[in-house]
């Protein structure tokens, strides 16, 4: 559904209002990332920055843009496995020593919970351990901590539209219950729902869906990806456009201006 894109796109937006942002990825390395980030700022696919194939024109851009992010308060952490303890460690000293306010974590199901249960291992439990820990750390520190999860594979047999729900939520019902507030990004066209009920294209739409939001009200909002899959802009209603041939003999019939 392009989770991580969408997180970059937050990132590059909470950056721009000057915030101090950690960036922890456990699906893709520095290398990566680093790219989704250039690829949206600069609207250049990620394949061609990370192949070099880039005409002179769009390099030019992604060297400007690499510039401007190395002056914003961005740290990223690209470590395959990371305990919690020691990711909320990182937190606090990344929120002391150089005032960071948002922290993104991609994703909640891979991080190392490292709990020595025996032969008995429960996942829900693991998750909504992990899933307090992140709400306890967001209070303590006075920050915004906006993780991505997987959901739930019943949504891909699911008739339909196939939007996702709060009970798609992958492992622990402790997400929907700790969380302040719940957004799922959904784009039928990944569906091969090309159209809506009314007949409009559903080319590059994002459905943005506000599923619970503790302090407010819930509803969605239209998006549109960028067609290279680089970011996330306003979405513009398609008007189809038709020429209207008028007889020269009933133009009379019309005023002209």
């Amino acid at each position: 559904m392009g989770k991580s894109q969408f997180l970059v796109n937050l990132a590059l937006n909470m950056l721009n209002l000057d915030y101090g942002v950690a960036y922890f990825s456990f699906d893709l390395n520095k290398t990566h990332l680093l790219s989704r980030f250039l690829a949206c700022k600069s609207d250049v696919a990620v394949s061609k920055i990370l192949q070099n194939k880039m005409s002179d024109a769009e390099k030019a851009q992604v060297e400007k843009d690499a510039v401007e992010i190395s002056t914003k308060n961005l740290y990223i952490c690209d470590t395959a496995v990371y305990r919690i303890e020691a990711l909320e460690e990182e937190c606090r000293r990344l929120v002391k020593e150089h005032q960071v306010a948002v922290v993104f974590i991609d994703y909640i199901q891979m991080i190392d919970n490292m709990i020595n249960s025996g032969s008995y291992y429960n996942r829900d439990r693991e998750i909504g351990r992990i899933s307090r820990k992140f709400k306890k750390l967001a209070m303590e520190l006075n920050i915004a901590v906006i993780c991505s999860s997987q959901l739930n594979r019943s949504v891909e047999t699911r008739g339909g539209e196939k939007k996702p729900c709060l009970s798609d939520l992958r492992d622990s019902g402790n997400i929907e219950q700790d969380a302040d507030k719940v957004i799922f990004i959904y784009r039928p066209e990944y569906y091969n729902l090309m159209e809506d009920q009314n007949g409009n294209s559903n080319k590059y739409l994002v459905e943005i869906i506000l599923a619970k939001n503790r302090n407010g009200g819930t509803g969605s909002f239209n998006l549109s990806r960028t067609p290279e899959f680089t970011g996330f802009k306003d979405y513009e209603y398609s008007i189809e456009e038709k020429v209207i041939e008028i007889p020269k003999d009933r133009l009379k019939d019309f005023d002209i201006f």
